[in-house]
């Protein structure tokens, strides 16, 4: 992709030479629509006013990305970073001692170049991934809401918004009154800097300046910026970054994760910081240090020095929202506002928290101690006090002891059975296409103790359901084109096909087995009496279109049914096919077939559906835009429903994982965050109390967390992949904790 973009600019460069007498005509008709610059403002515009600042991406119109700074010189320290709610891919710039920056998590932030400390924000709705612009007092940059935005750059107060019709993938350009935006394809507005009227547009390219600028594919920028970027980018792997030099010293990001520094007259490295996400931001170097955002959620500023050792605090927490505010005094008052800090931040607790912060959490307050040294209260419903646990961050409030788990190495999904004393696992996983497939199940003690092998087949379908005394357990297995149903004890005998179908589940007194049977026009629902050997259809579903056939392909898995505690009901999933409207359904059915409630969701498909032990709630997963659209907020979302009350409910979005405590009152759940760094969050969310509370965070990538007991959950994580002698073969080492934990 790179070296296409890079063959297009010097496509235009070589058009431009050949047709330079069209360029001159073009530019002579632009300039009779427009004032054009005297020569004076065109010198006095091209640098920043203040050789201190960095007032635009790359410092001037040209992109050279030399700073005038003389202090700066490595080796660097850390200053100061600050945490934005998601990942920082815009680069930053900097006007009278203010870091303008934005962030994935919609927002543009003004903060303290000097010391760590917030200014103002503003709420966008979008990503903000390009570099915003300082110009005559403003603050100019993009979203991806197509709108671009000017903020009086004091005060973050809004002066004008306008919508564009494409993605802007690269920063505003400001000049002689003008801000000059490349869109997707080709397309550069321009408008006027005070107003946001538009004055213009033109097309692919247009000379700001005396420069040449080019716009393709939404990335606009100088025609040959790129040529003297490119040197630096090659110097690290995989860098998106470009150099920002001052003081003999060139400074750039890479996807390794870096931040380099190189000697501008040899070129050798001299220098780096390693943050925990790729670095495509690119530096900016206003008074003495440089500033730099990273996947990893940070903004970071580096000052002349060595990296010091931190002395931890004996005591710190973690905040578990966005936007939480830090106050002077431990009440809610908009005049002891101190502060405002985002999930993931970690600080020093000072002294023990008022109240109890379970019980109450609205009255109870942690007293912290910011980064820069001010002292504030925090509330207790978003901030957790937390200590080290092996990988794993845990609130120490909650979690009361960590035991690892020696899991097999080659366990590609774990199921434990309910009363926690064994684990089923498929083993010998393959990837010879897109769908998954293990070629051996295995049950193990729950620790992973005493492995015993159950049997061979093709298994596509993940999901082992077993019945609630953990006696029998139920897998699919397909047999050429047939799909196959099958029970076995958990000490491996009994081992019987029982059914042609797919999906089982068995009923919690394993007497009873339901499954799916599926073609090309019907989703019809099965149930097998084990101890009578006998089975019957309880109610058939529809299918809508053509297209039906191709999704449910052989390979394809389907959701077995989930079965009420007391086996009288079954919840199933229908996804978009079996209905006109392409929602997805979660119905709940009486054994006779009868549907006793519908859930419509505007997703695709429904995962991970459980009933509450109490049967009073239902929990669901739902994957998919019901119009196969990319929409984060439908992907992955948790939906928790109390079933007779259709106004109670609650939705937690990028989750999966589910599974409920044994007494019903509590659902755990896995988040997937949206930085580098930290890649997921176990949470428990309290039915009774109707709240969420934060159980562990973790730089593996935890799978699921499985409640065995009141007291106890299994946490899986994903540690890595490793390389196979066989092709299309890998086998994945799963790490394993149980934690003891203490809820009322």
């Amino acid at each position: 992709m790179r070296l296409l973009k890079f063959s297009l600019f010097i496509f235009l460069v070589f058009l431009i030479a050949c047709e330079r007498d069209k360029i001159s005509e073009k530019q002579t008709d632009s300039q009779s629509k427009l004032s054009s610059p005297n020569l004076s403002d065109v010198n006095s515009q091209q640098k920043p006013k203040n050789p201190n600042d960095w007032q635009m991406f790359m410092y001037d119109l040209a992109y050279k990305g030399i700073s005038p700074d003389k202090v700066l010189k490595p080796p660097l320290k850390v200053a100061w970073k600050y945490k934005t709610g998601g990942a920082v891919n815009s680069s930053p710039v900097v006007y009278n001692n203010t870091v303008y920056i934005g962030s994935d998590d919609q927002r543009l932030y003004a903060l303290n170049a000097d010391k760590w400390g917030l200014k103002w924000t503003f709420d966008t709705g979008g990503k903000i991934t390009n570099a915003p612009t300082v110009y005559m007092g403003n603050v100019y940059f993009s979203s991806r809401d197509l709108k671009v935005y000017a903020l009086d750059a004091i005060t973050g107060v809004k002066k004008w918004e306008v919508q564009v019709d494409g993605w802007v993938n690269s920063p505003l350009v400001a000049f002689n009154n003008r801000i000059y935006v490349g869109c997707y394809e080709n397309k550069i507005y321009i408008f006027n800097a005070m107003t946001g009227k538009k004055e213009g547009d033109e097309r692919e390219r247009i000379n700001i300046s005396g420069i040449e600028f080019a716009c393709v594919k939404g990335e606009f920028y100088p025609i040959d910026a790129h040529n003297r970027a490119s040197g630096w980018k090659n110097s690290v792997q995989r860098s998106e970054s470009w150099p920002a030099i001052a003081n003999g010293f060139a400074y750039i990001g890479s996807r390794d994760k870096r931040i380099y520094a190189f000697d501008t007259k040899t070129r050798q490295q001299v220098w780096f910081y390693e943050t925990d996400g790729w670095v495509d931001s690119s530096p900016a170097i206003a008074g003495g240090k440089l500033f730099v955002g990273s996947r990893d959620g940070y903004i970071y500023a580096f000052e002349n020095g060595n990296e010091t050792q931190i002395t931890k605090s004996s005591s710190e927490g973690i905040v578990t929202q966005d936007k939480t505010i830090v106050y002077k005094e431990p009440k809610r008052s908009l005049d002891t506002k101190l502060s405002i800090v985002n999930e993931g931040t970690i600080l020093p607790i000072l002294g023990k928290s008022t109240g109890n912060w379970y019980l109450d959490p609205s009255s109870s307050w942690f007293k912290v101690k910011l980064p820069n040294d001010q002292i504030g209260w925090i509330e207790a419903e978003n901030f957790i006090r937390t200590k080290q646990d092996d990988e794993l961050t845990i609130n120490s409030s909650i979690v009361k002891n960590v035991a690892h788990l020696n899991l097999p190495n080659e366990a590609e999904t774990i199921s434990w059975s309910p009363n926690g004393s064994n684990m089923a696992y498929f083993a010998n996983v393959t990837y010879s296409n897109i769908y998954w497939m293990a070629q051996s199940l295995w049950v193990a003690s729950k620790d992973g103790k005493d492995q015993r092998w159950i049997s061979d087949g093709a298994f596509f379908n993940p999901i082992i359901t077993w019945s609630d005394n953990g006696e029998w357990l139920a897998f699919e297995n397909l047999n050429k084109t047939e799909r196959q149903i099958w029970i076995v004890k958990y000490i491996g005998s009994g081992l019987k096909k029982i059914a042609i179908g797919e999906a089982p589940s068995l009923s919690p007194k394993g007497d009873m087995i339901a499954f799916l049977r599926r073609d090309n026009k019907t989703t019809s629902v099965w149930i097998k009496n084990l101890d009578k050997n006998t089975e019957r259809k309880i109610v058939e579903f529809r299918t809508k279109g053509q297209e039906s056939y191709i999704a449910y392909g052989y390979n394809a898995s389907l959701v077995p049914p989930a079965w009420s505690k007391d086996g009288l009901f079954l919840a199933i999933a229908l996804d978009g096919y079996h209905y006109d409207d392409r929602y997805t359904r979660v119905v709940i059915l009486k054994l006779t077939g009868e549907v006793a409630r519908e859930l419509a969701v505007r997703a695709w498909k429904t995962r991970n559906i459980s009933f509450s032990p109490d049967k009073k709630k239902i929990a669901y997963m739902t994957q998919e835009h019901s119009e196969k659209q990319a929409d984060d907020l439908l992907d992955r979302q948790v939906h928790i429903s109390i079933i007779d009350n259709e106004e109670r409910k609650e939705t937690f979005k990028h989750c999966q994982g589910l599974s409920w405590s044994p007494n019903g009152r509590y659902l755990a759940y896995v988040e997937d965050l949206d930085t580098m760094g930290f890649k997921r969050k176990v949470w428990v969310f309290d039915t009774e109390r109707w709240q969420k509370i934060q159980l562990v965070t973790s730089k593996m990538s935890i799978e699921k967390a499985v409640w065995t007991d009141n007291n106890a959950i299994m946490v899986l994580a994903q540690a890595n992949f490793q390389k196979s002698s066989e092709p299309q073969k890998k086998s994945a080492k799963i790490n394993g904790w149980r934690l003891s934990i203490s809820l009322p």
